[in-house]
């Protein structure tokens, strides 16, 4: 359904549909970002892609974060979704606080498209640390 374009996941030449792309991360609940030892996603992720019809309905791309455990898939926030986006290739921003959990973590993204003329494509995601403004500064 998909094929690699220039670091970009896009749909192959008059294919329509939701394509799903898993994205494992090398994260765990005991990875350790800090000395504070409180293993926590502080901050959010950003994702790169590119929405081909802004705020049409006819092409979009979601990202949500969740980890697979021996007793099954649980969401670790809420679903991004680019629509109503912008086109051209965009970084978007959604914040996300998360206590982690043992388990194998990933992203699950998806690219849909309802024609053949837009073109939606996937190129990655990572994460930004965010520190809350000090009142008064």
């Amino acid at each position: 359904m998909l094929r690699l374009v220039n670091g970009a996941w896009i749909f192959l030449p008059g294919v329509t549909g939701t394509a799903y792309l898993w994205c494992p991360l090398d994260i765990n609940k005991f990875t350790k970002s800090d000395n504070t030892d409180d293993n926590k996603i502080s901050g959010g992720f950003r994702i790169l892609y590119r929405d081909s019809d802004a705020a049409g309905n006819e092409a979009q791309v979601t990202a949500r974060l969740g980890y697979r455990t021996p007793s099954g898939h649980n969401w670790a926030g809420p679903e991004w979704a680019s629509a109503p986006g912008v086109t051209g290739n965009t970084a978007s921003y959604s914040f996300l606080f998360h206590d982690m959990q043992p388990g194998l973590y990933s992203f699950q993204v998806t690219l849909t498209r309802t024609n053949t003329i837009d073109d939606p494509a996937f190129s990655g995601i990572d994460f930004f640390h965010w520190t809350p403004p000090i009142p008064g500064l």
